[in-house]
């Protein structure tokens, strides 16, 4: 009867683990919501992108829950404590612009003018019920 036990057992641990690595398996990942930034930090990040016919700044900016809590009402024009697309989208433009004055960029040994050529902005779940703030910029070369 003990023998009969412990091969119960077993076999039940073995379905066990095999039930356990097929759920990994099968079931769906969700995405990682969390940012690697402390609550106060801004991270920057300018990736120069040499392809042909092409050259671009892609910078980014990722704003934690105090400064974007900080960036709020700069955002929220309209003061409905909400931040639209149409706000974000404006918020981003400005940002980008102002990132694009600050650049210096040389081809060929000359200084040329920086311009953004786009602009976004997201809006993410961050801690304590507060969003945190990403802008994405793509600034070109514009002319002098």
């Amino acid at each position: 009867m003990n023998r009969l036990i412990r091969r119960a057992r077993r076999v039940g641990a073995v379905v066990s683990v095999l039930l356990g690595a097929a759920a990994v398996v099968v079931l769906p990942a969700t995405d990682a919501v969390a940012h690697p930034l402390g609550n106060f930090t801004v991270n920057r990040y300018d990736g120069l992108v040499v392809a042909p016919g092409e050259l671009r700044v892609d910078h980014v900016e990722d704003l934690a829950e105090i400064p974007a809590a900080q960036a709020k009402p700069r955002i929220d024009r309209d003061g409905d404590d909400e931040l639209s697309r149409r706000e974000l989208d404006a918020w981003a433009a400005r940002r980008c612009a102002s990132a694009a004055r600050g650049a210096r960029l040389a081809v060929r040994g000359r200084e040329v003018s920086v311009r953004s050529r786009g602009a976004r902005a997201l809006a993410r779940a961050g801690q304590a019920g507060l969003p945190t703030l990403r802008v994405e910029c793509r600034l070109c070369p514009g002319q002098r």
